[in-house]
């Protein structure tokens, strides 16, 4: 496994422990206090959405890479004006690092995680 997928599958599954022991500690309605419906809706979902997104890339479907690109395209963003106030910023600073490795190597690992095209070495026809 390269490194940058292992980055990948790590990262996603601490995201899929955090947002877990949030449920845990505070129920559905963990984030109720400071983030609207929808996004409310959108972390809960990162339980089932960040694991999947993991083991995705681990058995290198391509698809994990752009399911995870738009997990942090809109979480990283959504913690920094919601959790601003309640968390201090340097709480937010290794999201923000995995958000940037995301953002930066998504193309190469979809590319790296697609099918090799097997040809027979004959022209067709």
């Amino acid at each position: 496994m390269s490194s940058l997928r292992r980055v990948w599958v790590i990262g996603f599954s601490i995201g899929a422990v955090t947002h877990t022991a949030d449920l845990i500690r505070g129920g559905l309605d963990v984030y109720a206090t400071y983030a609207p419906w929808w996004l409310q809706v959108f972390f809960v979902s990162l339980t089932a959405i960040d694991p999947l997104v993991a083991l995705l890339v681990a058995v290198r479907r391509p698809v994990g890479v752009w399911l995870g690109l738009a997990v942090v395209l809109v979480d990283v963003p959504a913690n920094w004006v919601l959790s601003w106030p309640v968390d201090p910023w340097w709480r937010l600073v290794p999201l923000t690092a995995f958000g940037l490795v995301v953002l930066v190597g998504a193309r190469n690992l979809a590319r790296h995680l697609s099918p090799v095209q097997v040809t027979s070495g004959r022209s067709p026809g």
